[in-house]
């Protein structure tokens, strides 16, 4: 039989002149030639009428968790380590600063623009992502394409657009597509508004009056994700373990979720309280040691996570679990096998290198794996983030219903 031997060098990989955290290694899509017409919003936030007593609520929140952290919780099980405690001391040490002086306008000032300032590390923006966009060429081009990628994989994945095919010859369409007639499509289907408004210093894509940002294609998703489970296993208390700045909890709120709570460390539960009461109204959030009287959210440290008194059936992480220390994330998953609840995971498994144990990562996978009572009924690339994997585990009680 004749045959053509083909050599392939495989010293080199095709991608390997870009630089791994590129924008077209976390493509969805295919990009042909394309051209960028979108409108920014670069604009600063304004001084807003509550500023003063929402920094007031926060900063005595603060106060009251960081006191109770050192009564109830033992040295060696706070979260001393991982990536949070890196961003603490190189990029947050004014925001700790403010909170620890008790100085309610300077935090007020501070968090007004927090997102433009190292406060933004950590929580998926930051100085660097606004002079990106602020400086035109070939790399604020590239985060919007990447940000009309992620909304053009919410489109997909919600059903409004079809998931496209390069077997079938429909590849590469999609992204031709504006932000404001995907977000449009987005918002008829979901009947809620997808966008934010300019607080805390938000920039992104402007739609009408509001700011799509990197972040907003994942909150959608996974708040759509979360109402979506609800429904079908008859759930209604939602847990987030780790809430960034707050945009999944907005979601979920302008969907129709009225139990929310986020548990995070003390600091981010600060950065989250201002994003969530300057959008949904301070009225609509309850803090750390005040009186519970129908808040459809509230902001929890994370050893309340394990308190009877909070309530929940359904919890979700995203990026968080692999890179916090094992014993909590051990500790976080017993908790919800013990209270039969279901676990919704959307994370890397990167793990780390194998030579630099520093960097070693965990796998929800494997920690949930060994609670026998969880059982995992799914498992999918994540639809809008290029890498992350989607996971749901359910406890045996549930599916014995």
């Amino acid at each position: 039989m004749e045959y053509e031997e083909l050599l392939f060098d495989t010293r080199r990989h095709p991608l390997q002149g870009f630089p791994r955290n590129s924008h077209w290694h976390s493509m969805q899509h295919f990009a042909e030639p394309y051209r960028i017409s979108e409108r920014l919003y670069l604009a600063p936030s304004s001084e807003g009428v509550d500023d003063i007593e929402i920094s007031s609520r926060l900063i005595a929140a603060y106060q009251a968790v960081t006191r109770d952290e050192s009564i109830y919780v033992a040295p060696q099980s706070r979260p001393n380590s991982g990536i949070w405690e890196m961003v603490k001391h190189e990029f947050h040490g004014e925001f700790y600063r403010l909170m620890e002086n008790a100085d309610i306008p300077g935090f007020a000032c501070y968090m007004r623009n927090g997102l433009r300032t190292g406060l933004g590390y950590g929580l998926g923006t930051g100085p660097g992502a606004f002079k990106t966009l602020s400086t035109p060429g070939d790399a604020r081009e590239a985060a919007l394409l990447l940000l009309i990628d992620r909304l053009v994989s919410l489109a997909e994945a919600i059903g409004i657009l079809p998931h496209e095919n390069p077997e079938q010859g429909r590849y590469g369409k999609n992204l031709a597509i504006s932000a404001a007639e995907l977000v449009s499509s987005i918002e008829s289907t979901l009947a809620v508004r997808i966008g934010r408004p300019p607080v805390i210093g938000e920039f992104g894509i402007l739609v009408e009056d509001q700011i799509i940002d990197l972040r907003v294609p994942d909150d959608v998703y996974s708040s759509w994700r979360m109402l979506e489970i609800a429904e079908t296993f008859g759930l209604s208390g939602f847990g987030e373990i780790g809430g960034g700045l707050g945009g999944t909890a907005l979601q979920a709120i302008r969907l129709g979720a009225t139990r929310y709570t986020i548990f995070d460390i003390p600091s981010v539960g600060m950065m989250q309280g201002w994003f969530l009461m300057k959008t949904l109204g301070s009225e609509a959030v309850r803090l750390y040691g005040e009186s519970e009287h129908g808040q459809p959210i509230a902001l929890l440290p994370y050893w309340m996570f394990s308190n009877p008194d909070s309530k929940y059936d359904l919890v979700m992480n995203r990026d968080s679990l692999p890179e916090i220390p094992e014993n909590q994330a051990r500790s976080y998953i017993a908790e919800i096998a013990k209270r039969n609840a279901a676990l919704l995971s959307i994370n890397q498994e990167s793990q780390g290198s194998a030579d630099k144990p520093e960097t070693r990562q965990l796998r929800v996978s494997e920690l949930a794996s060994q609670e026998i009572s969880l059982r995992r009924i799914s498992r999918s690339p994540h639809w809008t983030r290029k890498g992350y994997v989607e996971e749901l585990f359910l406890p045996n009680s549930m599916l014995m219903r």
